[in-house]
């Protein structure tokens, strides 16, 4: 597994293979501007890529509620379409092009560009699909959860199923939160206060040996690996699968076990949540005072503890300013031109170095999660016959052949 990300060289864009770096996507493009796109994450296991026909299947479903396609097309700027074999073969093609038959994460998108008025209208801009792929390295690390003060958002605001840039746009919120806290992912909690999801990937709560997940309906995105766990893995093993509302306190006091799924996620044990007092007391404020005092009770009566956490974002901010309070007077004069003392700011942010909190553990063991991500591991790898229908088998020969007669000379040139 590697350490940080690795970037293909190549994506697929609009029908065809180009340099990542010579994507020029223009500054009015009605996408950047208003969250207009739908998109995927799709993982490749060996040159098998796991169930790619229902991550299409959601893709094109979205692209049809946001008026750039059907259930079975994807228009094309130039008035034709895309396929879903299209876009299979251009997966293929992009996998190759960069080398990574051996794995990687596949992310296509579909978004509106250039050619209309920078009003929120974005029906007169063309519709644009392009396909990247990366390697990962592990996504959900083993630092704490952090449960987040921003709440998913309400069911009835949002588009169901619907796999959009827009909507993730309070998980970014929350992920930035979780990570200003030295914390992994965030955990989100709905409008009623019940657990939701994190910013990239869906929960799973173990409950009298149950799992237990959130509702669809929740304004949650129903993930396919949620739909793996719930539907295949789970009957496999022998262990009941529902849906159902829980609350925090289910979490920190009757869990036996929490997991996150998802496709970058896989299944990824949540050991630990931290909560930060200010979030603490905000929520704490919004059960009512029995429920608030129930809370208080589990999470004295749990593994919970008082801690002070390093927040990064701060510090490397104040790395910054220190740098050009000392060895850069040019930008220390426009800082002050600007309004702005570096010595004050520097002050300022001293005392949000830090994120005081408490941090409790959610179970001291995880057999459960243990036998779902061994289940889950065997699947995705092609080790479990009884599921092979579920890895698309990447056609490697076909793809190096359309890439030999189509950009072969091009890829070829670049390389050398």
């Amino acid at each position: 597994m590697v350490e940080q990300p690795v970037k293909g060289e190549y994506v697929w864009f609009d029908g065809n293979i180009r340099p990542i770096d010579g994507i020029g996507i223009m500054l009015d493009t009605s996408s950047l501007h208003y969250g207009t796109t739908v998109f995927e994450g799709i993982q490749n296991y060996n040159s098998r890529i796991f169930r790619l026909g229902e991550h299409l299947d959601r893709l094109f479903h979205g692209a049809s509620v946001l008026h750039m396609g059907s259930e079975n097309i994807i228009f094309r700027p130039d008035g034709g379409f895309f396929t879903k074999e299209d876009i299979t073969q251009a997966i293929e093609k992009t996998i190759v092009a960069n080398g990574f038959t051996e794995g990687c994460y596949i992310r296509p998108i579909v978004f509106r560009g250039s050619g209309s008025m920078l009003g929120v209208n974005a029906l007169g801009a063309p519709v644009q699909v392009a396909i990247i792929t990366e390697i990962w390295p592990q996504y959900i690390s083993n630092k704490p959860a952090v449960l987040s003060q921003f709440r998913r958002m309400d069911p009835r605001s949002g588009i169901a199923g619907v796999k959009a840039g827009g909507s993730y746009l309070f998980g970014t919120f929350a992920k930035d939160e979780a990570v200003e806290a030295d914390g992994s992912e965030p955990l989100m909690l709905d409008t009623n206060g019940f657990l939701a999801e994190a910013s990239g990937a869906n929960i799973m709560v173990v409950l009298d040996g149950q799992i237990c997940t959130p509702y669809n309906n929740t304004g949650i995105l129903p993930g396919i690996t949620r739909d793996t766990v719930m539907n295949f893995i789970a009957k496999d093993l022998g262990i009941k699968a529902r849906e159902m509302n829980i609350s925090l306190y289910d979490l920190i006091s009757k869990a036996t076990e929490a997991f996150w799924v998802g496709t970058a996620a896989e299944v990824a044990a949540l050991m630990e949540l931290f909560i930060t007092i200010d979030v603490l007391q905000r929520y704490k404020e919004s059960l009512g005072p029995k429920k608030a005092y129930q809370l208080e009770t589990a999470i004295e009566n749990g593994n919970g503890c008082f801690e002070t956490r390093p927040n990064p974002v701060v510090g490397k901010k104040i790395e910054w300013y220190e740098g050009v309070l000392v060895g850069d007077p040019e930008k220390r004069d426009r800082l002050i031109k600007a309004g702005e003392d570096p010595e004050k700011t520097i002050a300022g942010l001293e005392k949000q170095k830090t994120v005081g909190g408490v941090r409790l553990q959610i179970g001291t063991k995880s057999p459960v999660t243990d036998r779902v991500a061994v289940a889950y591991r065997n699947m995705t790898r092609g080790h479990d016959e009884k599921y092979t229908n579920f890895l698309h088998r990447i056609r490697v020969g076909m793809a190096q052949e359309n890439l030999g007669k189509s950009t072969g000379r091009m890829l070829n040139k670049n390389k050398a």
